[in-house]
């Protein structure tokens, strides 16, 4: 995933939005597979009716500039997008359900790493 590709994405609710319309295939290709793993993707958690990638999607889009710095406003939408990314990889089976212990910190590696910050 490249930082520009989502400079230009996280810029537009509407383009935001457009991600969850993206196939599996297409968000693989643009932004990886780590990224486009996230389509679909079922938390399994009753305070999570979304999956996660409209979940996350969602989120960002509740993101408003309220007098930021440009800056400040797209690195904290990209934040917001990218905020769960670590789940798939912490996902545990405990007590007939789904945890993600340490996903804060594993989306944080994932963030880092994939878009350059």
């Amino acid at each position: 995933m490249f930082r520009n590709d989502l400079l230009q994405v996280v810029s537009d609710n509407e383009k935001i939005n457009a991600l969850a319309k993206c196939s599996y295939s297409q968000l693989l290709l643009e932004y990886g597979g780590v990224f486009a793993r996230m389509k679909d993707y079922d938390q399994k958690n009753p305070h999570h009716h979304l999956d996660l990638l409209k979940h996350s999607i969602k989120t960002a889009c509740n993101i408003g500039s309220n007098g930021m710095e440009d800056q400040d406003f797209i690195e904290l939408r990209i934040a917001a997008l990218l905020h769960d990314i670590g789940k798939l990889n912490t996902a545990r089976i405990k007590e007939d359900r789904t945890v993600y212990y340490g996903h804060p910190a594993e989306s944080r590696k994932i963030a880092e790493k994939t878009t350059r910050l």
